[in-house]
């Protein structure tokens, strides 16, 4: 029993802190119009030079919609469906293109957050069958050959060797999580 103990506290402990280093996301830097411009997807801001533009970034079924409030204080809202952009117009003066930032801010929310995500759930549930396969190596014998014979019994070799597959399989998940 206190051999089963360890190593189930020592996965616990290496998913709990799975997704604790994992850090804001950074600023995206592009072009729009010619102008370089910095997006903060978790701030949902724009920053071109001295102009600060906010904006609301909601993802509709097939498509989006974009609502951007200009420095002046006006709003311009484009909704995607499909291929088709529909709405309002750029403010006057020299702001920029409400059509060519919400293509911007389109790529910098699809940018790297989402494998990221993916990878730390892969990560855990790999680290998890790695647990399991720490905790039960006789199960995992079992799956693996135990029933191809009538009666047989697993060596100590054989336990320790679907232990250490475990062992590999919650390091893997492990470096899935830190990669993500």
């Amino acid at each position: 029993m206190k051999a089963r103990i360890f190593p189930l506290l020592l996965c616990l402990m290496l998913l709990c802190g799975c997704g604790a280093g994992s850090q804001p996301s950074a600023p995206y830097e592009t072009t729009v119009d010619g102008q370089a411009v910095t997006i903060d997807t978790e701030a949902q801001t724009v920053t071109c030079g001295a102009d600060v533009y906010l904006y609301d970034y909601a993802v509709l079924s097939g498509g989006y919609t974009l609502t951007v409030t200009y420095p002046n204080g006006e709003t311009a809202t484009v909704e995607y469906v499909g291929m088709d952009p529909s709405g309002s117009d750029t403010p006057e003066g020299d702001y920029l293109d409400v059509l060519s930032l919400s293509w911007a801010i389109e790529d910098a929310n699809d940018n790297p957050d989402g494998e990221a995500a993916s990878h730390r759930v892969a990560g855990i549930l790999v680290m998890g069958l790695g647990a399991v396969c720490i905790a039960f190596p006789r199960f995992f014998w079992y799956l693996g050959w135990g029933w191809r014979y009538k009666g047989a019994e697993p060596s100590e070799v054989a336990l320790t060797a679907e232990r250490a597959g475990g062992v590999v399989l919650a390091l893997v998940g492990l470096l899935l999580c830190l990669a993500g």
